[in-house]
């Protein structure tokens, strides 16, 4: 993949993210930090190894608010891993301002994935399949706990995985027809 496919890979998912948001007005109120339950909910990833790391994203808070993020300038491997994404993650949504307010209704985004996350089964199996594609990178989609337990849901690219949990997959329908392809 070269440069200008990595830049337009990356303008590909902003266009998806300002489509998004529709025409909903921002409510600059909506940012209180210290809210005792606020957090991240839904993480959406693409990470690459071809032509250097690449990882980022996108990710929804409690509130509906969506957070970008580019964290492709660490070394996989040698200073990345899960703990340092899920840190870089907490780090980026504490000092940052959403790009977009209230994709998401948020007492409908919170019904679904507070009593939802809880019921998926992280033993859940998971169907992978090999696209036969190179270099492709991977899209993730994951739910996080209220302890930031990330839980991969499903994953597209090179490898098609899908978490075979009923409610895994109903928060995927979710993300896919309420926030992804709006």
């Amino acid at each position: 993949m070269h440069n200008t496919d990595i830049s337009n890979t990356k303008a590909d998912i902003r266009a998806s993210i300002q489509d998004i948001s529709g025409s909903q007005e921002i409510d600059e109120n909506n940012t209180d930090k210290s809210a005792p339950t606020e957090r991240i909910v839904l993480v959406y990833n693409r990470i690459n190894w071809a032509e250097g790391f690449q990882c980022y994203g996108s990710f929804i808070d409690n509130f509906g608010n969506l957070y970008e993020y580019d964290f492709s300038t660490y070394t996989y491997g040698t200073d990345w891993n899960e703990e340092i994404f899920k840190q870089s993650l907490w780090e980026s949504y504490l000092h940052s301002e959403p790009v977009k307010y209230n994709i998401a209704d948020s007492s409908e985004l919170n019904n679904i994935l507070s009593s939802e996350t809880y019921n998926i089964d992280p033993n859940t199996e998971m169907t992978r399949e090999c696209t036969g594609s190179a270099d492709m990178g991977q899209y993730v989609l994951y739910a996080c706990g209220t302890n930031f337990e990330m839980i991969k849901l499903r994953s597209i690219g090179d490898w098609n995985e899908e978490m075979q949990d009923k409610t895994a997959k109903k928060i995927c329908e979710y993300f896919d027809n309420a926030i992804k392809n709006k």
